[in-house]
């Protein structure tokens, strides 16, 4: 029995030295309004997301300068074969292959301005879900100060209440107060004592909010400065034609009537060079010797669409509506 208290009291002082520990480690920060886009630019989950989008979509830009790059491809192997009165045997093979484009009759330079309006695009998108965060981080703020002011008011309006409800008490015994008139100063006072809790937690949901927004541990312990007079309290982009869900528009239309004009010259040639350079085994070569089994080819080849099923037309057409 004395073996379990003591490991009850053992675990107890455990427990004391570790909570205090814990909540060492919580991070406290103090906050200007200022710093807010700061944050929500390095650190919002949203914006971090888009920014993710913006790189990958500039890794699809230069289409026209990658386009005039060779494709290159290579196979090897080895086979066991028997043909004809040949015994079976096994030889080695391999073959090397090269493909430029020289001509796409202006289909790639389409291509090349569509993947350059998608990353303006996706550049635009991060600015608007910039810009959402940022206003949301501001309006989180800026509500949690003036819960702060109301909290204050609601304390000195309960200290001045408690003081008139002692004053009170006392003069009832003179018979200078009803305790009617006493009893509406208590429900007076337990109402503003209501509302002094919602307004706290109402404050402690604005405030877990904001941590969310800007980025930080749900741990951070976050003290806010006060707003100064000078300092906006809403972000407005006074520039109405340069708003980036305008110009996303934009750069969409320009986008559809691309696609349409490049869907519209499916039906032009295009001419890539080519070289190939390969090892046939006897199968492919009757030929003993393998050196005269190599086999060397450079040309040129036109390419000329005949029939798509109308699947291209209905693109082009598609596309201008869309745009």
């Amino acid at each position: 029995e004395s073996f379990m208290i003591k490991y009850i009291l053992l675990i107890n002082l455990c427990f004391l030295l570790v909570c205090p520990l814990s909540s060492a480690h919580a991070e406290s920060l103090t906050l200007n309004y200022n710093e807010l886009a700061s944050y929500v630019r390095s650190k919002n989950r949203k914006v971090l997301s888009k920014n993710d989008l913006v790189n990958s979509q500039k890794a699809k830009t230069k289409h026209l300068t990658k386009s005039f790059l060779p494709r290159i491809d290579a196979s090897a192997g080895i086979e066991k074969f028997k043909t004809g009165t040949v015994n079976s045997r096994g030889e080695p093979y391999f073959k090397v292959s090269s493909k430029i484009n020289i001509f796409r009759s202006g289909k790639d330079v389409l291509e090349n301005k569509i993947q350059n309006n998608k990353f303006q695009i996706s550049k635009l998108n991060l600015k608007s879900e910039f810009l959402n965060q940022l206003t949301t981080a501001r309006y989180l703020y800026v509500s949690a100060n003036y819960y702060k002011n109301q909290i204050r008011s609601f304390k000195n309006i309960l200290y001045d209440l408690n003081n008139l409800l002692k004053q009170s008490k006392s003069k009832l015994q003179s018979g200078l107060i009803s305790t009617s008139e006493i009893s509406a100063i208590e429900l007076y006072v337990d109402e503003i004592h209501t509302e002094l809790l919602l307004t706290e937690e109402e404050r402690e949901h604005n405030i877990d909010e904001l941590k969310t927004t800007l980025g930080l541990p749900h741990a951070t312990s976050l003290k806010l400065n006060s707003i100064t007079r000078h300092q906006h309290l809403s972000f407005q982009n006074k520039n109405v034609l340069g708003h980036p869900s305008l110009a996303t528009l934009k750069k969409q239309k320009s986008i559809a009537n691309q696609e349409s004009k490049k869907s519209a010259r499916w039906w032009l040639p295009s001419v890539d060079a080519y070289g190939n350079y390969g090892l046939y085994t006897y199968r492919k070569k009757e030929y003993e010797n393998h050196k005269d089994r190599d086999e060397y080819v450079v040309g040129l080849e036109l390419n000329i669409p005949i029939f798509d099923k109308l699947k291209a037309s209905s693109n082009s057409v598609a596309e201008k509506f869309k745009s």
